[in-house]
């Protein structure tokens, strides 16, 4: 007859084989299931079960105090980072519609800071509802065959913008050419 433990974690007698050992031969406290099944947060200290730590450290309640404590002591380095990633993704999606060249397509101006995406054959507003954001209508763009991307986008100065909805009415109800 095989010998038996009781865990220490569930209180089963188990036999002795479903224990971890450890150097010196000793059967672990915990049985293997256990043991397997529980982790010690790094920040708490307390053995918590691994539905508790969603991939992290630390177990989800000191994870939220670190998380919380985090984003309001480094906001500063958050919002500089942001802004890096989403002038380096409009500056990658510009390249990708223009080529090399990125300038208005019908005047010409090559200031970036204000060169606007233009849908060509329009329905922005309709794709910015969908998408929910501009970073998000980044990477569609950046998934999008070259060929789609020339078909449907086109990089335009905010005068040449309103130009092209004033002749074509635009989106927003018809705004239409003022004769005076």
């Amino acid at each position: 007859m095989e010998q038996t433990k009781i865990c220490e974690a569930c209180k089963r007698e188990l036999p002795i084989s479903v224990f971890y050992r450890t150097k010196k031969g000793k059967a672990m406290p915990r049985c293997k299931a256990c043991v397997d099944n529980f982790r010690k947060c790094n920040m708490c200290k307390k053995r918590k079960p691994l539905t508790d730590f969603g991939g992290n450290i630390y177990c989800k309640e000191c994870y939220t105090k670190y998380s919380k404590n985090w984003y309001k002591n480094n906001s500063i380095k958050r919002n500089k980072y942001h802004t890096q990633f989403r002038n380096d993704r409009r500056l990658k999606v510009l390249n990708y519609i223009s080529g090399e060249d990125i300038k208005c397509a019908g005047c010409g101006f090559s200031d970036i800071r204000i060169l606007q995406i233009d849908h060509i054959k329009g329905g922005g507003l309709q794709e910015r509802k969908e998408v929910g954001n501009i970073t998000t209508l980044y990477s569609k763009i950046l998934k999008m065959d070259l060929k789609e991307v020339k078909e449907n986008y086109q990089i335009l100065c905010p005068n040449c913008n309103w130009i092209k909805k004033v002749e074509n009415k635009g989106e927003r109800g018809g705004l239409k050419p003022s004769l005076s």
